[in-house]
């Protein structure tokens, strides 16, 4: 079960559940009736597909019964979060405690990191952007949350939603690396050459020169003026810089630089 859940293949997850399942149900009745027994085999039938009112009534049943154990409260939260569906699983994240518990924060974030690995985009950037009212006092799950959304943004091609999320995250979190990645590839998408270039030179100039992440963005950067300014230049003075590591670019990289120079005319 658990290796079926870690690759994300929901078929196997499901027969290994009803595996489980039936081996939980031939124990003695007084085996099954213990608390962590029936926490259990409640997700075992989440897992399998049962998710009916009697499930969601045992549910809020256990929980209560939960109290504070905190590995009994973070398997009800997985369970809970697959046995609810549409406008129940969108009202359930949306009143979650602020902040919300560990168990919740946990499995909340391993939920929707689910949604992208199946490609549900339309459903994670729904939930994602419901979470994050939750995680005002907790703003590294809050951004890991706002990336999950943009990305969901950016694989539905909704690239103007994309680029005003980016552009909340810069001004939210400015030291982030993945929010400015974020900000100058939604900007380039979407046509913002002004922007796009602007975020590639701060990523640029916070990161070691000559790193795989400077040389990627001088050189998109680059790409950028050279379509927009013509040859100019500084670009090649850029372009001079980035050639220094020419021995670390791979072949696609190392292309890309000897194209920029002949573009930009570099060769005097």
């Amino acid at each position: 079960f658990t290796a079926a859940a870690a690759r994300n293949d929901l078929a196997a997850r499901a027969s290994a559940a009803r595996e489980a399942l039936a081996a939980i149900e031939a124990l003695p009745r007084t085996e099954r009736r213990a608390l962590p027994l029936r926490v259990l085999a409640l997700q075992m039938r989440v897992a399998s597909g049962d998710t009916g009112e009697r499930t969601l009534r045992e549910l809020q049943e256990l929980q209560l019964a939960a109290g504070t154990d905190a590995a009994l409260l973070r398997v009800l939260a997985w369970s809970r979060l697959r046995a609810l569906s549409g406008d129940a699983l969108s009202e359930y994240i949306g009143a979650l405690a602020q902040p919300p518990s560990t168990a919740d924060a946990t499995e909340l974030v391993a939920f929707l990191q689910e949604r992208e690995q199946a490609r549900d985009f339309a459903t994670l950037q729904e939930l994602a952007a419901r979470a994050l009212p939750a995680f005002a006092s907790q703003p590294d799950v809050a951004r890991r949350l706002v990336l999950m959304r943009h990305r969901a943004l950016t694989a539905l091609d909704r690239e103007q939603e994309a680029f005003a999320v980016a552009l909340e995250m810069v001004q939210a979190y400015p030291d982030s690396g993945d929010a400015w990645l974020a900000y100058a590839e939604s900007a380039g998408r979407s046509g913002d050459t002004f922007a796009a270039e602007r975020g590639w030179a701060r990523i640029a100039g916070a990161v070691p020169e000559g790193s795989d992440r400077w040389l990627d963005a001088t050189l998109r950067r680059v790409a950028l003026l050279s379509r927009t300014a013509g040859a100019q230049a500084a670009h090649c003075d850029l372009l001079a810089r980035a050639g220094l590591y020419r021995e670390r670019m791979n072949a696609a990289r190392g292309k890309q630089l000897a194209e920029l120079e002949r573009e930009n005319r570099c060769d005097g």
